[in-house]
Formats: structure tokens, sequence, C-alpha cells
């Protein structure tokens, strides 16, 4: 008479061949995650640029033109250097989708950014004007010179 089903050792064995790939396979998912991760947040701040000088050209008919020179980014707003009646005048809200930065710069020359840094959910992207870049070399967040001289 034959017994039906498997023995412990064999039960044994498929879990471990299970567990094994598990171990192997979880750091290269992780590492595809991040990947991600860091892909999409490097395409936001293209696209948060892009709306930025968007809404900076679409707005020179009913506000002032926006000077040449570094602005700062708070949740995603920059204001318009100067003093104005009605604070809304100052702001400037990209109409980006997605995440927008919490906190950065931009260096505005003729309507145009040529220069940033971004911080989006604890990630520093360099912006150099054509492209984003994550802060690889580690070397923090700071302010442009002519962002402190301003």
């Amino acid at each position: 008479m034959k017994k039906k089903g498997f023995t412990v050792f064999e039960l044994l064995a498929v879990i471990i061949v299970i567990a094994v790939l598990t171990l192997v396979a979880i750091p290269e998912l992780v590492k595809v995650i991040n990947g991600t991760k860091d892909s999409s947040k490097l395409e936001t701040v293209k696209n948060y640029v892009k709306a930025l000088e968007d809404q900076i050209i679409a707005e020179q008919f009913d506000k002032a033109p926006l000077k040449n020179g570094c602005y700062i980014v708070e949740d995603g707003i920059i204001m318009r250097k100067g003093n104005y009646a009605n604070p809304d005048d100052a702001r400037i809200i990209p109409a980006a989708k997605g995440d927008l930065p919490e906190e950065g710069w931009v260096i505005m020359k003729d309507d145009s950014v040529i220069k940033g840094q971004f911080i989006i959910s604890d990630t520093i992207i360099n912006y150099d004007g054509t492209d984003s870049h994550l802060d690889t070399e580690k070397e923090g967040y700071s302010l442009d010179s002519s962002c402190i001289e301003d």
C-alpha cells in the first residue's frame, strides 16, 4: 500500500528553496522600486520647471514681469520680488501635476529656469537648465551664491 502525500523532508526542502529564492529576489525588487521612485522624482522636477516657465509667460500680460535672479521655492510656490498691494499678485503657482518641491531655489533669466535645486520627499534634485539629476555626490542642499547675494 502506497502512501499519498509528501514527507517532512520533502516539505522542508521546498520551504528552504523558496526561502533562498526570496532572499535573492527581495534586494533586487527593492533596487527596482527605488530606481523607479528616483526616475519619478527627476521627471517631476522637469515637469515642474516647464509648468513654472509656462505660468510666468502666461502671467506677463496681467502681472509685472519676472525679474532675472534667484527665487526661493516653498511648497512649489515662488514669490515675485517687490511690494504688492495684493500678496496673491506676488505668488507664482505653476499648474504642475504630481508632487511639488517642498523647498528649493531657481535662477531665472529671460523667463526661463537656468539652474535650480529642489527637495522632493527628502531627495535633493539638481536642475542644470535642461535636465534634472539626483544629488549623487551627497553635497546636500545649498543656496547658489547668486541667491545669497539677492
